[in-house]
């Protein structure tokens, strides 16, 4: 039965990387017609919106989509719980995205002083906070799979919807709504393949104040993570222009292409570490598989970097060439970090997952205030090879002294969830 276990486990794993694959191909195609439509700047007030939007959900959501991730394995909450703690989270963030807007309209890119983006900022929020505590959720019951495929059906209708803003001649506000809408997309996803492949979970459990006092000790990882990931385009449009952000943005979305093995092999150990499925040598081994596997996809990327970008988005990116190269490395860096953190909370690590954001975050936004007034998106792409680096380096000493006080239990059967 364990054997077949770990056999799933990898299957499942593989599913979700090609899910992911598809997604990010996906997503290049998007990224690709939108920076053909917008140019340069309105390129960079998107991926501004997108940043921001994807911050303060973080922050919005108290880590309930990681708790949810761990306790509900190990029959610790209900999916009841979860909804209604989302729901109550919920009515605060939307309630604070005002003063979001205001802050960004004033201190980072005036276009949102434009109640027209300011509107399809809130709208797109909205979709994005539900379609991240839907898509975790599928993960807590064990859909991996089927919760990247969401991620890649939001992205395919985005697709349809930029196409037809390209057709009838759209700007900002028009792409802005088309992710809004791919958002709504995975969230009905979601919730039709939770109503038919949920197990049978027990209707009531835990006050909803464990679930997020859990995930307020594990927002470090999620919220680090993404302070890290988003806080370049936000800082370039506060050190720098809209027109620098763009040109990362464009970078951004094709080196972003290497982190999928590894947040797919994550995703997959996590449940199963929770699950006690999996042991410590078996984490190390991905970790070597992962990095073999990335390293001459980055090699082939930084060879292709210059043809792809002069092809796909023109001449007015060039720019972005040495950008991708550089980001390249930073991916590289970044593997290990999206594998053992999410080990890491399967093992019952909580707020120690802090740790390795915050280093991050702190790194990168610490370089980043000292270089991208001096080199731009260079400076900006060089603070996140370090800040990357630094998230792994301190993920790994985490493990590896965590496993050697307490080591992981033998595999045992998984509880029914």
């Amino acid at each position: 039965m364990l054997e077949r276990l770990r056999r799933a486990a990898t299957s499942s794993a593989s599913a979700a990387t090609q899910w992911s694959f598809l997604n990010v191909v996906l997503a290049t195609i998007v990224g690709v017609i939108t920076a053909r439509v917008l140019g340069v700047s309105a390129r960079g007030t998107l991926a501004i919106l997108l940043s921001t939007g994807g911050l303060t959900i973080l922050v919005g959501t108290l880590g309930t989509n990681m708790a949810i991730r761990r306790r509900l394995p190990q029959g610790q909450t209900t999916v009841g719980t979860y909804l209604r703690v989302s729901a109550f989270l919920f009515v605060i963030y939307v309630a604070v995205l005002p003063a979001v807007i205001a802050f960004v309209a004033a201190f980072v890119d005036p276009a949102f002083a434009d109640w027209r983006v300011g509107l399809a900022f809130v709208l797109y929020g909205t979709g994005a906070f539900w379609s991240l505590q839907s898509f975790d959720l599928l993960n807590a019951i064990g859909k991996v799979p089927m919760a990247t495929a969401t991620n890649a059906f939001g992205t395919a209708v985005c697709l349809a919807g930029v196409a037809l803003v390209a057709v009838f001649h759209g700007g900002l506000v028009s792409i802005a709504l088309c992710y809004a809408v791919s958002m709504a997309a995975q969230i009905a996803l979601a919730i039709g393949i939770f109503r038919r492949s949920a197990p049978n979970l027990p209707p009531e459990g835990e006050p909803g104040g464990r679930l997020a006092r859990d995930g307020v000790l594990l927002m470090g990882l999620g919220l680090g993570q993404t302070i890290t990931y988003q806080s370049a385009p936000v800082l370039l449009g506060a050190l720098s222009t809209p027109q620098q952000v763009g040109l990362f943005s464009v970078a951004v979305s094709p080196a972003s292409i290497l982190r999928l093995p590894a947040t797919a092999v994550g995703q997959v150990l996590l449940h199963g570490v929770a699950a006690n499925t999996v042991r410590p040598r078996q984490v190390w081994w991905r970790l070597v598989q992962i990095q073999a596997l990335l390293v001459p996809i980055a090699i082939i990327g930084w060879v292709l970097a210059e043809p792809a970008t002069l092809l796909l988005f023109g001449g007015e990116f060039r720019g972005a060439i040495d950008i991708m190269r550089v980001l390249l490395i930073a991916e590289l860096a970044l593997s290990p970090f999206m594998i053992l953190s999410r080990v890491l909370v399967g093992h019952g690590a909580t707020w120690q997952t802090s740790i390795p954001g915050a280093a991050g975050a702190i790194t990168l936004i610490g370089l980043g205030f000292i270089w991208i007034p001096a080199h731009g998106t260079m400076g900006a792409a060089w603070a996140s090879v370090i800040a990357y680096a630094v998230m792994s380096a301190v993920c790994a000493l985490q493990f590896s002294g965590r496993t050697r006080r307490q080591p992981l239990e033998p595999a045992k059967e998984p509880p029914s969830v």
